[in-house]
């Protein structure tokens, strides 16, 4: 069962709390249209640590904020006060996939501390898409569209978004893995995020996204720990735009995984898991 916090303006977040005896504990931020389930099969994995895995604002069983904050900066600002509230001994580890990646990195350059945090970013989003040259262009505009008729056709859009039959062709599209039970395991984890918060919000969430990189924080993740990871057959932030990130932030800070795409996060989990324990103890030694 999800415990939940409410900010100072009563939008509530439930997050999920696993090994709460455990330290440092490592605050989770799932990717666009997932939720808390994203990180199941990290759970066990993680046994050292403690959890704390929200959905964030608009996102699983968490509030929808208001329109002003549908932003990535306003929503980096609603989870920094999410941390606030839980009143941590010290300061969490940040891990995001994909936009959480980008959400994490806005709170860091929000909240500036004098120690080195640590941050990881699993799948991360390195620059805001360019324009038709950028290899990423024709899948932004797939999605604008995708998300644009489900934002202007009301009831309709709601129910194509929210429809197992995209939720399984969109997930086909990001799959590299050849494994039938990690294949049936992520289309299985899609049906449980079909309820969709509002398309007005996903287009304008999904829009956010593609104007963003972690570039953007770049001064500011210098200032960090900074770990990370991507599939090396990521189709949708490929691998030379992440090297360009990593050599522009910390040249150490990447690990490639191979065999996996943007969902690595379920199709190498052992590997991802091992390459956070392994950052979080080289760290712990410094």
């Amino acid at each position: 069962m999800p415990e939940s916090v409410t900010l100072p303006g009563g939008l509530k977040i439930d997050y999920w709390s696993h090994h709460p005896d455990k330290t440092p504990t490592i605050v989770m931020f799932h990717g666009f249209t997932g939720s808390h389930r994203g990180f199941r099969c990290f759970e066990p994995l993680l046994s050292d640590f403690h959890l704390i895995i929200p959905d964030i604002p608009g996102f699983g069983s968490s509030d929808l904020p208001q329109q002003h904050d549908w932003s990535i900066e306003r929503l980096a600002v609603l989870m920094n006060q999410f941390i606030a509230q839980l009143d941590l001994p010290q300061p969490p580890i940040l891990l995001g996939h994909s936009m959480g990646g980008l959400i994490a990195s806005s709170m860091i350059q929000q909240q500036p501390t004098p120690h080195r945090q640590q941050i990881i970013v699993i799948s991360p989003v390195p620059t805001a898409i360019s324009g038709i040259t950028d290899q990423r262009w024709v899948g932004y505009l797939c999605g604008r569209l995708y998300y644009g008729f489900g934002a202007k056709t009301g009831r309709l859009g709601m129910r194509v978004i929210s429809s197992k039959f995209m939720s399984r062709f969109t997930a086909f599209g990001l799959i590299k893995t050849a494994d039938t039970d990690i294949r049936r395991q992520i289309y299985q984890h899609g049906l449980y995020d079909l309820d969709v918060s509002s398309t007005d919000f996903y287009r304008a969430i999904y829009q956010e996204i593609s104007q963003h990189g972690m570039i953007n924080y770049a001064d500011s993740l210098r200032q960090k720990d900074l770990l990370l990871i991507t599939g090396q057959q990521d189709n949708v932030t490929p691998l030379k735009h992440i090297e360009r990130l990593a050599q522009a932030i910390d040249p150490q800070s990447l690990v490639t995984i191979p065999g996996a795409g943007h969902l690595i996060i379920y199709e190498k989990v052992p590997e991802t898991v091992e390459a956070i324990t392994q950052f979080i103890a080289d760290k712990s030694m410094s």
